[in-house]
């Protein structure tokens, strides 16, 4: 993989995979999330991906990693969106052979249990991403995407993308979740790059 983690004091993981192996040896009831957001700047759109650990039993806290990479600034939302996908697909993947049996692979009953029993919640307390699962989205690790599923006029400008990222991910065999839950990347990823601004970052999209 082309892309160099680092912890977030800034110090560098060599390897990604081991890193991650070893922590989930320690909290084995860890789900693995990945998710990219960027922000452009003059003549530069900067992308951070996170990977994301949440312990399901603990429940206190998220541990991340992340990587940074510039490239020449997209010239329409629908790209920088792409890209964003893009990132976050290069992770994903190289973490489904990566983690291969050190992490539970849900079965296609499993995630239909899950879809079940979300559609057993109120509808307005429904994740739409839970609620939406197909028996084939049996990947180990989760995408959130900084995408709005929501149609806004002038506003939600990332929805542009939605049809085909959703499209992609949830065909690749990923569940994946887009705003207001995807916190990996719109929280996580986000922190980041206001970090890395120096400044607080005014959002290019919603």
């Amino acid at each position: 993989m082309k892309f160099t983690f680092k912890k977030l004091g800034g110090s560098v993981i060599e390897d990604l995979g081991q890193y991650l192996r070893d922590y989930l040896a320690e909290y084995p009831d860890t789900s693995v999330y990945v998710g990219t957001d960027s922000q452009t700047g003059g003549a530069w759109t900067r992308f951070v991906t996170v990977v994301a650990l949440y312990d399901e039993i603990r429940k206190d806290g998220v541990h991340y990693v992340f990587t940074k990479i510039a490239e020449k600034r997209e010239k329409d939302t629908f790209s920088r969106m792409w890209k964003e996908v893009e990132m976050s697909m290069e992770v994903a993947e190289y973490l489904e052979t990566a983690l291969e049996g050190h992490i539970a692979r849900l079965s296609p009953e499993d995630v239909l249990a899950i879809k079940k029993a979300e559609m057993e919640k109120p509808v307005n307390e429904r994740d739409p991403s839970k609620s939406s699962l197909g028996p084939h989205q049996t990947k180990l690790v989760n995408i959130d995407v900084d995408i709005n599923p929501e149609l806004g006029g002038g506003h939600n400008k990332s929805n542009v993308a939605y049809v085909a990222a959703k499209s992609y991910v949830t065909g690749m065999g990923y569940r994946v979740r887009f705003k207001p839950w995807s916190w990996a990347s719109s929280c996580a990823a986000d922190m980041q790059l206001k970090k890395g601004s120096g400044k607080r970052r005014r959002k290019k999209k919603e």
